[in-house]
């Protein structure tokens, strides 16, 4: 297991912009980042989900996840924290990865 709980600093706002960057598709919504994936089918967005787990349970941080048909949309904070962490950064790259 890699915990990313670990990685808990704080993202500050001259950061924010450059971890936004480099994880392609993710968008700040008020103090978490969120991005919406679109797939074919509704098996297809429920396999994804599946997916998500393994990756959100290894790296012991998880996203609140909405389903709705075919489309998935993954929101990250550190609750703990009340803010975005790094873990947050890195959980969303990780995720990106599911669909490269």
């Amino acid at each position: 297991m890699i915990d990313f709980m670990t990685k808990t600093d704080a993202v500050s706002p001259s950061e924010l912009a450059g971890f936004l960057e480099a994880c392609s598709g993710w968008g700040q919504r008020e103090s978490e980042i969120c991005r919406t994936f679109k797939f074919q089918t509704f098996l297809e967005a429920i396999d994804f989900v599946q997916a998500v787990a393994g990756v959100a349970e290894e790296a012991g941080h998880h996203p609140d996840i909405n389903v709705h048909y075919n489309k998935v949309t993954l929101s990250l904070m550190t609750h703990s924290k009340g803010c975005l962490t790094t873990a947050d950064f890195e959980v969303a790259r990780r995720l990106n990865e599911l669909v490269s």
